[in-house]
């Protein structure tokens, strides 16, 4: 099982490579980081790297999803896909129906297995003041 770990003594080592991964998102380093110190979030930690996780309900399922919101491997090798055998165990334990991540980095589908697919995709337009 990935150890919890807490994001505050965790968060020097993969700040870079968080803040990077990060950078566009609206959900930011402090509100991650706030969700985990208020216990909205957990935080794994190994030697690889660093997960933070969410659980929350899909309202069109009526069921619950675990969402992985940063997953940063230390060594640069997948963090996600060496943990998911542990990352569905913890789903399942929290009563999880499916995992869920959010990216805007569209290279995800070739490092993907068969189980998973594309649920949405979003686009957006910013209007003009005035």
């Amino acid at each position: 099982m990935i150890p919890i770990a807490d994001i505050d003594e965790v968060w020097p080592a993969i700040e870079e490579k968080a803040l990077a991964v990060m950078a566009s998102d609206e959900y930011g380093p402090e509100d991650l980081k706030s969700d985990c110190r208020e216990g909205r979030a957990l935080c794994f930690a190994t030697a690889e790297g660093v997960m933070v996780v969410t659980l929350g309900p899909n309202r069109a399922r009526k069921d619950l999803e675990m969402c992985v919101w940063l997953a940063v491997a230390l060594d640069g090798e997948g963090l996600t896909a060496k943990y998911m055998p542990e990352i569905e165990s913890l789903a399942h334990q929290l009563g999880a129906s499916r995992v869920v991540f959010h990216t805007r980095r569209p290279g995800w589908s070739r490092h993907l297995d068969s189980r998973w697919r594309l649920r949405s995709i979003t686009y957006e337009m910013e209007l003009a003041n005035g």
